[in-house]
């Protein structure tokens, strides 16, 4: 399995970086492509994070490390998807009150999720998956997280009916591709584990990165 892990982390990562150099040499001037690259950085640290989480040859301790480093990287990632889609949705940069909020919220998500309380272990699944067993504080993680996910599939919506037509279009495309991709992530990664507890999906979640970073060089 981790042979095959491997492989498909190259293969994202190489797709992610020629795709996100495409998109950034056209303008390389534009608060929306500088913010993409962001985005782009912190989902590639969060694809590396999610394959080591599953290399089960590991220390039992420094893969419980890691898996929390991942849940804590996942909060970050979220925000900044929600900060992408925000500037692509032809909002100012400034920084409103709900994005104030929801930083607040992302901000304590994140920190919760390095304790035991929500990450609490773990045990290797037939497939060479990672079960975690999560804490109590585990819906008070996620429930952060499923907001910022509505509020950046919101802000895409209400964007797709812009009276400018470029915004329009690229938010019609963006709403696609990254509200496909949110859900696929959410479904695989989140919804299956905590209701059926059952992860081997949750290995295939990453591929949905593609199809965000796709659907922002087909806009």
């Amino acid at each position: 399995m981790e042979p095959l892990l491997l492989v498909s982390l190259i293969f994202l990562e190489g797709i992610l970086f020629i795709l996100t150099f495409t998109i950034f040499r056209s303008d390389t001037r534009s608060v929306l492509s500088r913010s993409f690259v962001i985005f782009v950085l912190i989902l590639t640290v969060w694809l590396a994070l999610n394959y080591l989480s599953n290399l089960t040859f590991l220390d039992h301790d420094l893969i419980l490390l890691i898996n929390r480093l991942l849940f804590f990287w996942s909060a970050i990632t979220m925000l900044a998807l929600y900060f992408f889609c925000k500037v692509a949705g032809g909002a100012k940069v400034a920084f409103s009150r709900l994005f104030k909020i929801l930083t607040v919220l992302i901000c304590m998500s994140a920190l919760i999720s390095l304790s035991p309380f929500v990450v609490q272990d773990f045990r290797e699944e037939e497939g060479g998956a990672i079960a975690i067993l999560f804490g109590v504080l585990a819906p008070a993680y996620f429930i952060p997280l499923f907001a910022v996910a509505i509020a950046a599939f919101v802000r895409l919506l209400m964007s797709s009916f812009a009276k400018d037509l470029h915004i329009r279009s690229y938010s019609r495309v963006l709403l696609i591709s990254v509200g496909g991709g949110l859900f696929v992530t959410i479904i695989f990664s989140a919804v299956i584990p905590i209701l059926y507890h059952n992860f081997t999906l949750s290995l295939f979640s990453p591929l949905a990165s593609v199809a965000i970073v796709a659907g922002v060089g087909y806009a």
